[in-house]
């Protein structure tokens, strides 16, 4: 039985690769969608249907990251370079840029029930303010 409908965009021996690629320039998912053509509901929709691609997401999301991460450090040590060339960077559109793009936030959160438990404090540990005897 022939499919019906438009052939489908994904390349199994050139997206994967090429996600990565692109992250290890830091590059977002919304711009590998514009240089592909194609919009994020359908890089989602590959992920949920090609393991390769989902594969590949989930070592080009950690890159992506790391690539930001690098430039930031660099920025601090005034040695930031793009395309081989220095660059200041303004820090508040870092900030605003890495906490809207990459969903960092300047809020710690504790998700393992492990590590809650080794820094919370017990009631037995908090100190009460001695009373006024005067």
């Amino acid at each position: 039985m022939a499919k019906i409908g438009r052939p489908s965009k994904y390349n199994p021996e050139f997206h994967p690769k090429d996600l990565i690629a692109r992250a290890e320039n830091g590059e977002s998912i919304t711009e590998c969608c514009a240089a592909w053509s194609i919009s994020r509901e359908l890089f989602y929709q590959w992920c949920q249907k090609h393991d390769a691609f989902l594969d590949a997401f989930k070592i080009a999301d950690p890159k992506r990251h790391a690539w930001w991460m690098n430039l930031g450090k660099a920025a601090m040590l005034g040695s930031a370079t793009y395309a081989g060339k220095p660059v200041k960077i303004s820090l508040g559109f870092y900030i605003w840029l890495t906490k809207n793009m990459l969903n960092w936030s300047d809020k710690v959160k504790i998700e393992d029930p492990a590590i809650k438990e080794e820094y919370s404090r017990p009631d037995s540990m908090i100190i009460d303010e001695p009373e006024d005897k005067t």
